[in-house]
């Protein structure tokens, strides 16, 4: 047998794609009636809690039980900083995260781009590293 063209390669890895996509797409369609099923019996649940002024209900087939969920939206990202840098010693430290956007930073490192600087200029306390692979898109 002779090895695959490029356009077999292509189409094979487009249509391998694709197919997993629909199937994807079918499988979470087919599962929403089941999560709008629980969350209606999360609601009842927690009616039936609150109602009765109980955590939790135990029961043969399990544990139903109430949670604190925590959700968090910054509003004013320079009062943020400015409380997690006055408190950098005790708690600061932990608030404030190392997480880069790959992004801003390739925005950067292209508009600093010079004679001198071909590759552009990273931040300090960074480490970047471009790779090469292999995308697929239909024509």
């Amino acid at each position: 047998m002779s090895e695959p063209t490029d356009l077999q390669i292509i189409e094979a890895y487009i249509e391998r794609r694709d197919f997993i996509k629909k199937k994807t797409d079918e499988f979470e369609l087919s599962m929403e009636i089941y999560k709008g099923g629980m969350k209606t019996l999360e609601n009842e649940m927690l009616r039936r809690l609150n109602e009765r002024g109980s955590e939790h209900s135990a029961t043969d087939a399990g544990t139903a039980y109430k949670e604190s969920v925590m959700q968090i939206k910054c509003t004013d990202k320079a009062a943020y900083h400015a409380y997690a840098i006055d408190h950098y010693d005790t708690v600061g430290k932990d608030l404030l995260t190392a997480h880069v956007s790959k992004e801003t930073l390739k925005l950067i490192i292209d508009q600093s781009k010079s004679e001198a600087s071909p590759n552009g200029v990273v931040p300090p306390g960074l480490a970047v590293n471009f790779e090469s692979v292999v995308r697929f898109r239909k024509a």
